[in-house]
């Protein structure tokens, strides 16, 4: 299994990196931190863009968005998508995934003590990738048209690299 630091360093240099794309909602964007949102870590990634920053940015939202709550390697998933989404929407698409299994659990983004039990209870049931499912219906039914296909591919990146802990060039 892979670390948090090698996760962070993957997702900041593999999937996310520098600039912002043309037509995206998120606002001036690094390495997957937007300025309206985060403004402190954001400046501090623009103004010194180590790895060892990137590695305290995604460790303080790693601890902010609740992903030791979770089993591996749920967690990482979950922790890239509050990155890519919002904490709220990863929450929301979490909270889908635990209804496929007819869970009938609100889906209001709130991570409380009802989704982690029901976390717990279908974890043997293979809810990460229910969870991943969940997300490219939620990328590909996205308003942003012009970004599904590299959002479905970002997943499967994801993916291969949590699985074999290898950094592949091609999706």
């Amino acid at each position: 299994m892979i670390t948090t630091s090698e996760l962070f360093l993957f997702i900041a240099h593999k999937l996310e990196g520098i600039g912002q794309p043309e037509g995206d909602k998120a606002g001036d964007t690094i390495y997957g931190i937007t300025k309206k949102y985060y403004p402190e870590y954001y400046n501090l990634l623009k103004h010194e863009p180590t790895d060892s920053n990137i590695i305290y940015v995604y460790n303080n939202l790693y601890d902010k968005f609740g992903c030791d709550n979770l089993y591996a390697p749920l967690n990482f998933y979950f922790f890239d998508t509050c990155l890519h989404t919002g904490h709220k929407t990863a929450s929301k698409i979490l909270q889908r995934a635990i209804n496929r299994y007819n869970a009938k659990i609100k889906v209001d983004g709130i991570i409380g003590k009802i989704t982690l039990k029901y976390v717990r209870t279908y974890e043997d049931y293979n809810l990460t990738a229910v969870f991943n499912a969940e997300r490219i219906h939620f990328y590909t039914h996205s308003s942003q048209r012009q970004f599904r296909c590299g959002w479905v591919n970002r997943v499967i990146k994801l993916v291969r690299f949590i699985e074999t802990g290898k950094w592949f060039t091609e999706v």
